[in-house]
């Protein structure tokens, strides 16, 4: 049958755990969501911003602060850079729509997100994600709002808890993310592999894989992370909704990293959970993963569809794609015969001449293309195919829906199960 678009195989999971801020390009309501009360206080040791300012919401970039023991806004204070610290401001956002009311502790969340990310960057010099600090946010509660405060903080702390000595400002390579790393804090273009004993295919976002360099064998490609596009308000959409918008999102971030479309490709997602919803999370995170060891780097713009492979090509399949699922339209690897490969282009065409020419019937259609395609197998064999030969023997012969459509093509290949190192055509033999 002719190969339906692919689409992902999606890995429930929740994005991010309780309580560990900005990971992924996500605010956490327990975190982010210090909400500033009306009568905060600072401790007296207050050296990089106003002396007349108790707010942290005033805190200027580079300014660096502890919290208290209660963990709450109330009990931030403002500390020199170059006492050990927790957490040091590196800039402030302005709400879009400063004049309007309170948009809801769920809505500034969700802005706080996508607004700090850039003010990260700038400050670090690099993004958050490849360094070993953690992104957050301080923004105004109702009572604040009130107030005319229509601004929020964004401040970074280590990811292990561990205080800083001096500033971080332009300070990314002085904190390089380790060899492990959680999946949420994957990068564009990232190699990675599962922990050993681990499936692939079960990993969450939550799961820790390492990190390796793309030319030697890794599990994954993480090709991007997009916020979807749904209001911070908005009810868990139905699955289908869902999938679509993730799916689409997975697509785009495809073609942007690699240059090429995702179409006959298959990719994997992590999407929100229904309780990672409510906190506003809508980040989706997109890869290229397999459960056996991508041996090489993959670069998609290599691939050619089956269907455009020359006869007599031998070919490598991509990344989770399988002999009994493999699709007339789906990628493959054109490889020279005498290495490693799994299949062997034999040939290709159209079925009939006449474009007004109704659907002969399913049966028909199968009996067609079979015998076109066994008499090009022994042709190609140079004898009659013997039974193991025809086992791993594969055509593909269009449908009542493609042939309505205009599609009629059809095409004959080997593909096995275990790789060879040889062709199969008799010339060649």
């Amino acid at each position: 049958m002719m190969a339906q678009p692919h689409t992902a195989t999606r890995s429930p999971s929740t994005l991010l755990p309780t309580g560990m801020g900005i990971l992924a390009g996500l605010v956490t309501l327990l975190v982010v969501g210090l909400v500033l009360s009306p009568d905060g206080d600072n401790a007296d040791d207050t050296v990089q911003i106003d002396p007349a300012s108790a707010s942290p919401l005033d805190f200027r970039p580079g300014t660096c602060f502890n919290f208290g023991l209660s963990g709450g806004v109330d009990d931030i204070a403002a500390i020199d850079c170059a006492t050990p610290h927790q957490a040091e401001m590196a800039g402030q956002v302005s709400y879009p729509d400063a004049n309007g009311p309170y948009p809801g502790a769920d809505t500034l969340n969700s802005w706080a997100v996508e607004a700090c990310d850039s003010v990260y960057r700038s400050f670090l010099g690099d993004d958050v994600l490849t360094t070993s600090l953690d992104g957050e946010a301080i923004y105004p509660d109702e009572i604040n709002w009130v107030g005319s405060s229509r601004s929020a903080n964004c401040y970074l702390t280590t990811l292990d808890g561990s205080l800083v000595t001096g500033t971080l400002a332009d300070g990314a390579a002085n904190y390089p993310r380790g060899e492990r790393v959680i999946v949420s804090r994957l990068t564009p273009g990232d190699c990675f592999r599962a922990e050993s004993g681990t499936d692939p295919f079960k990993l969450d976002s939550r799961s820790v894989v390492s990190l390796a360099a793309c030319n030697e064998p890794h599990h994954g490609v993480f090709f991007g992370r997009d916020r979807l596009d749904f209001p911070a308000a908005a009810q868990f959409p139905e699955e289908s909704l869902l999938t679509s918008a993730t799916t689409a999102a997975c697509a785009r971030l495809f073609q942007s990293h690699f240059g090429v479309s995702v179409d006959g490709f298959n990719f994997r997602y992590w999407r929100p959970s229904l309780s990672s919803w409510s906190n506003s999370d809508r980040t989706v995170l997109c890869t290229i993963l397999d459960n056996t060891l991508i041996e090489e780097t993959f670069a998609p713009t290599n691939y050619r569809s089956l269907f455009d492979i020359e006869p007599g090509s031998c070919f490598q399949l991509g990344p989770e794609e399988k002999p009994s699922t493999l699709g007339i339209d789906d990628k493959v690897l054109p490889t020279l015969c005498d290495e490693e490969h799994v299949g062997q282009m034999i040939k290709g065409g159209h079925l009939g001449d006449d474009e007004n020419e109704e659907f002969p019937g399913e049966a028909d259609v199968k009996e067609l293309a079979q015998s076109i395609c066994f008499d090009a197998l022994g042709d190609f064999l140079g004898a009659k195919p013997s039974s193991e030969q025809i086992e791993d023997f594969k055509f593909w012969r269009p449908n009542e829906y493609d042939w309505q459509t205009g599609d009629r093509r059809y095409a004959c290949s080997y593909a096995l199960d275990q790789p060879i190192s040889d062709s199969l055509e008799a010339d060649e033999a």
